[in-house]
């Protein structure tokens, strides 16, 4: 029920932390002296996120979940949805197709021919 986030350098995306949001795992992290990309997705009530090389934080972070079930289980939930936002494939393939949309509206001379129905 807990994704226990440990890496020296950081994350650069985040898609494991994402994925275990999805199955409503609370996260708990750590800041990076490196890559911090992770973080705008671990925050209250979402996940609890420890100081640079602080284990003891990191602890008691931790600890916070496992002697509060009631915790775990309302910060699990709202890490479902937070990540739904960012990674439910609905809202992911609206936007690549709305972004291939305007790079290729943006690369035509006339755009009009994307509006044009074929046929």
């Amino acid at each position: 029920d807990i994704f226990a986030h440990s890496r020296r350098d950081g994350e650069t995306l985040g898609v494991a932390i994402g994925e275990d949001m999805l199955h409503e795992c609370v996260i708990v992290t750590h800041i990076s002296a490196f890559f911090n990309e992770h973080l705008f997705l671990v925050k209250e009530p979402f996940g609890l996120i420890s100081k640079l090389n602080n284990y003891n934080h990191y602890y008691e972070n931790l600890k916070t979940f496992i002697t509060q079930k009631n915790k775990l289980a309302e910060f699990g939930l709202a890490a479902r949805n937070h990540a739904l936002n960012y990674f439910d494939w609905d809202l992911v393939s609206k936007k690549i197709i709305f972004g291939l949309i305007k790079i290729i509206s943006q690369s035509c001379q006339n755009r009009y021919i994307l509006l044009k129905p074929l046929g």
